[in-house]
């Protein structure tokens, strides 16, 4: 999994973390931190879900989210995101516990 932000920076999943990667300082980015997922299947039908942390939030313009799976032979591919919904919910979030 890999991402190409609107600037044109990119960032590959290549870590597996339950915890995000810094310690409460502001990561040097991007990065793309893979956060688990779960999922199965058999045959020729599988069902995969993954959940994944990208720092920093995407800007206004097209995200590009690259994926490849080899082992299932699923080949390279992407898909482009709009971020103007990313923004609108990243400006809407709101702080429930005390910092």
């Amino acid at each position: 999994m890999g991402v190409e932000l609107p600037d044109g920076s990119k960032a590959i999943g290549g870590v597996m973390s339950h915890r995000y990667p810094f310690d409460g300082a502001e990561p040097q980015g991007p990065q793309l931190t893979m956060r688990g997922g779960g999922g199965g299947g058999s045959g020729e039908n599988y069902d995969y879900r993954m959940n994944a942390w990208l720092w920093p939030a995407p800007q206004a313009g097209s995200l590009r989210l690259v994926y490849e799976w080899a082992a299932l032979e699923f080949n390279e591919g992407s898909i482009t995101i709009e971020t103007t919904p990313l923004i609108t919910a990243q400006e809407n979030v709101r702080s429930i516990w005390a910092q």
